[in-house]
């Protein structure tokens, strides 16, 4: 049985959100545990990016409809949280690598590995984007750019004349 391809994205989006939330309560246990040997700048952005995204996500869920009105502030926002993810992608491997080779006895769970992988999976999803996306441009290189899309919901769509 083939689920929906909306059903697949809803079901991703909400187990990131959730490795999010669970990274947020993990990093929020070692400062409250006063773990010494993951006290670094790293566990502070990894913290403060989770919150952000975390609320970002709600925000886009409650007011839908606010954002499909004004795309432009949505897309800003992903803007941001794209960005911000980059670094943190790299700050949660850095991190939970940094805790592994110093033997840190505090960070010691499910969560110093969760950010591992997410991390992994996130570069391992932003390797197979860009491929994909110097394969569209290597092999659209010599075809115009239709003039026909749709802009509804901000998302661009082409759309194939029939004569």
């Amino acid at each position: 049985m083939f689920l929906n391809i909306n059903i697949m994205i809803f079901l991703t989006r909400f187990l990131i959100f959730l490795a999010n939330l669970y990274i947020l309560f993990y990093v929020y246990q070692l400062d409250v545990n006063d773990c010494k040997c993951s006290d670094n700048f790293k566990r502070d952005y990894i913290f403060y990016y989770s919150i952000i995204y975390i609320f970002a996500t709600i925000s886009l869920i409650i007011f839908h409809q606010y954002f499909i009105k004004n795309y432009q502030i949505a897309n800003t926002i992903k803007l941001l949280l794209g960005l911000g993810l980059l670094l943190n992608i790299y700050y949660l491997y850095t991190f939970s690598n940094e805790l592994e080779t110093n033997k840190c006895k505090c960070s010691k769970g499910f969560g110093r590995d969760l950010m591992k992988v997410f991390s992994m999976f996130y570069i391992i999803l932003l390797i197979i984007t860009f491929v994909f996306v110097c394969s569209i441009y290597i092999t659209n290189t010599n075809k115009p750019i239709s003039k026909n899309t749709n802009l509804e919901y901000g998302n661009i769509e082409f759309v194939r004349k029939i004569n």
